[in-house]
């Protein structure tokens, strides 16, 4: 066995704190003897190259250890199925978690999964699958699981099933990140509490038929408890023509028997999504304001923001559709409905940057230049390890399949009603899920031009920080 394929094995034992201090790693070999000896604050600086698989068990640090790249252009790779089990304190800068094309366990696979761990971050982290050009054979990006006090931030994810997924945790903040060219979800979570998704811009996904696809999903099929206290801000999710995502979609699968609770939606830019731009049902102390979900012309669908069985705030959201039913206990105001545009999808995104500029990484540092096959991973290959077993919530076919027939049951519910008279008015054709907004459909030039503008993140960023007014396309 080839030395730059060695799974990195850490002690299984409780680390005492130690003093901080750097070590410069260049093998597989250097970082499991490095990591054996590790008891908190040491730094890994690790230099460009193929680590095998990581595994990380059964360490705790109070003082946390850095996994970090020297050259954060030529970022160290992990490659296969790293995991982190039981263990915290542990921070990833500027490196690589690539999950090469699964096979036998085909979405299961995951480039990074934390299982029963705290005090985790990642900060500039490329986590991606095959790439070969096809996202419907990858896995999933970065899998949480029983764990609490996760962050990532200013991160890319590519070439994936969905880009993260979240279930049974607590304190997880996901943030600044890029999620682009994957399959199905851009983040999903489950049965989890006190999470903030805030800042991170999701676009460019290639669904099959059957598939639901969503920016950011909660769902509480396969779970006993729903999630609660949950913040979604300042998202900007882009779908284009032939391959639309629903936009935000919080739904209950068991009818109203696991009501959310404490849902906050506010300030997100959803623009070329399919039915659901945002949709919220059984939810109790909402607040969804200040939102704009803006239709793209050509789609054989109107991009809405929907509520049903809410209580709490609405107020400050435009959309092309408002639909609200069954939920005499939502305030309303200030709601408005806007037109089917190109030029207001334009709009809508730049103002999205120039409201988040402040918040947003450096583009030079947020890792967001697309992955080529210099990547050393994509000839390097890995050992295929073990699958681990996983929490079924977000994994099981079965799950995915109740939330595609809740999504049905939603439009043929609501679309169709008494209370969504605005709705018929305001669409053509019959809504029939998502094989609908699979439909291959000619994309406007001028769609073509705006999405090329959109890619241009860098050169937004910082022509506005430079002082210059910012323009998409």
């Amino acid at each position: 066995m080839k030395l730059l394929h060695l799974p990195v094995l850490a002690a299984i034992c409780v680390a005492a704190p130690g003093i901080a201090s750097a070590v410069t790693i260049s093998s597989a070999a250097q970082l499991a003897s490095a990591l054996k000896a590790a008891k908190g604050g040491e730094t890994f600086d690790l230099a460009p190259g193929n680590y095998g698989t990581l595994l990380i068990q059964s360490r705790r640090f109070s003082t946390p250890v850095t996994f970090r790249s020297i050259d954060p252009s030529k970022p160290a790779v992990f490659s296969g199925q790293s995991v982190v089990r039981d263990s915290s304190g542990v921070r990833f800068d500027a490196v690589s978690f690539h999950m090469p094309n699964p096979g036998s366990i085909k979405e299961a696979g995951k480039a990074l999964a934390l299982y029963g761990s705290s005090n985790i971050s990642m900060s500039n982290v490329r986590a991606y699958g095959s790439l070969d050009g096809n996202p419907q054979n990858d896995g999933l990006g970065i899998y949480i699981q029983g764990s609490s006090g996760i962050t990532v931030s200013g991160s890319n994810f590519t070439e994936l099933h969905r880009g993260i997924g979240i279930s049974r945790s607590t304190g997880v903040v996901i943030t600044g990140n890029m999620i682009h060219n994957v399959r199905s979800d851009g983040v999903v979570l489950a049965q989890s509490e006190n999470v903030k998704i805030s800042s991170n811009i999701i676009r460019d996904f290639m669904p099959v038929k059957g598939d639901h696809p969503d920016g950011i999903q909660l769902w509480t099929a396969g779970t006993n408890a729903p999630s609660k206290n949950i913040e979604i801000s300042s998202n900007l999710i882009v779908g284009k023509l032939g391959a639309q995502m629903q936009g935000i979609f919080v739904t209950d699968q068991s009818g109203g028997k696991l009501p959310y609770s404490g849902i906050t939606i506010k300030n997100n830019t959803v623009v070329g999504a399919a039915w659901h731009g945002i949709t919220v049902h059984h939810t109790s102390n909402a607040s969804v304001t200040g939102n704009t979900v803006v239709t793209i012309p050509g789609s054989n669908n109107t991009s809405w923001i929907m509520m049903r069985y809410v209580s709490g705030v609405m107020s400050g959201n435009t959309a092309k559709s408002l639909p609200v039913s069954d939920s005499p206990n939502l305030k309303q105001a200030n709601n408005k409905t806007n037109t089917i545009s190109s030029s207001l999808a334009e709009q809508a995104i730049e103002a999205w940057y120039q409201a988040n500029l402040a918040t947003l990484p450096d583009p030079d540092t947020i890792a967001q230049s697309p992955i080529g096959s210099n990547d050393p991973t994509v000839n390097n290959g890995f050992n295929t390890p073990t699958p681990t077993p996983d929490d079924p919530v977000l994994l099981t076919n079965s799950a995915y399949k109740m939330v595609a027939i809740d999504d049905q049951s939603v439009q043929q519910n609501d679309a169709f009603s008494q209370t969504s008279q605005q709705l018929q008015q305001t669409t053509t054709g019959s809504n029939t899920g998502t094989n609908n907004v699979l439909s291959a459909v000619p994309e406007p030039e001028t769609w073509v031009q705006l999405v090329a503008g959109f890619g241009m993140v860098g050169w937004l960023m910082r022509r506005s920080r430079s002082g210059t007014r910012a323009s998409v396309g």
